[in-house]
């Protein structure tokens, strides 16, 4: 995997996944600019192959894209991020949905709490808005699920086990890499990780909007579903005394 030359000016690299979001995109970029992001991190998007001009208004931004040939998944995109933070140095990373779901202004204080309290994963959590009702009533029963899960099963100290808006400090993360699938089950695989290596994970309240463009997910049943089997998955697979692996180029190319 090549870098995409990011010309890095920061030590945290922001990565907004994307996927079909010709829609969200104005408003993300309008956000970006008033809380002034690029004074504050390098940006790039990870365009998830994308079948409308996602990948075309990026570049018509000024932005910087990474493109997938093929469609990858979430979790792909994700990994993507890590391997091109990896690949340039990078202190931290943070994902930045590209659906426009979160504020920037809640992205810029991840990534200061993740420094301020020398945290492994700093986690954007939405639970506070779900005892307002919130939100879909399905995201909101299958997340108390899920959080239920990962207290009960491997003693997660988050509630918020699926939410994809995070800071990850690189060092941590990158020897877990190969452990991460490619699909929304990255984030309940994560939390299970966390637990199992020691890894400190704090969250936060932050900001989140639903409406029919925030959403690609077309079963949440199904996707609970795959979530639930990539977490027992992981529970039985990820080792209980893990040994790290030593990282090397080769390891990046294949996470």
């Amino acid at each position: 995997m090549n870098s995409v030359n990011l010309s890095q000016k920061h030590r945290t690299l922001m990565a907004i996944p994307c996927y079909n979001e010709e829609y969200n995109l104005p408003a993300l970029f309008a956000d970006l600019r008033q809380q002034k992001v690029l004074e504050k991190f390098d940006v790039c998007f990870v365009d998830d192959c994308s079948s409308d001009t996602t990948a075309q208004m990026i570049k018509d931004h000024g932005f910087r894209v990474f493109s997938h040939e093929e469609n990858r998944g979430y979790g792909g995109a994700v990994k993507t991020a890590f391997k091109l933070a990896i690949l340039d140095n990078y202190d931290s990373l943070v994902i930045f949905p590209g659906d426009h779901q979160r504020k920037a202004v809640d992205a810029i204080a991840l990534v200061q709490m993740l420094q301020d309290r020398h945290i492994d994963v700093a986690v954007g959590s939405k639970f506070h808005i779900y005892s307002d009702k919130y939100g879909p009533v399905g995201r909101r029963i299958g997340n108390r699920i899920f959080a239920f899960i990962a207290k009960t099963m491997w003693g997660s100290p988050i509630q918020d086990v699926l939410s994809g808006f995070k800071a990850y400090r690189i060092s941590s993360m990158e020897p877990i890499l190969h452990y991460l699938p490619e699909d929304y089950g990255l984030d309940i695989v994560l939390s299970l990780i966390c637990s199992r290596f020691g890894l400190r994970i704090e969250e936060t309240p932050v900001a989140c909007r639903y409406d029919e463009h925030t959403t690609k997910m077309k079963s949440i049943i199904l996707v609970s579903m795959k979530l639930l089997y990539r977490a027992m998955r992981a529970y039985v697979m990820v080792p209980r005394e893990p040994r790290l692996p030593s990282v090397s180029q080769n390891a990046i190319e294949k996470a």
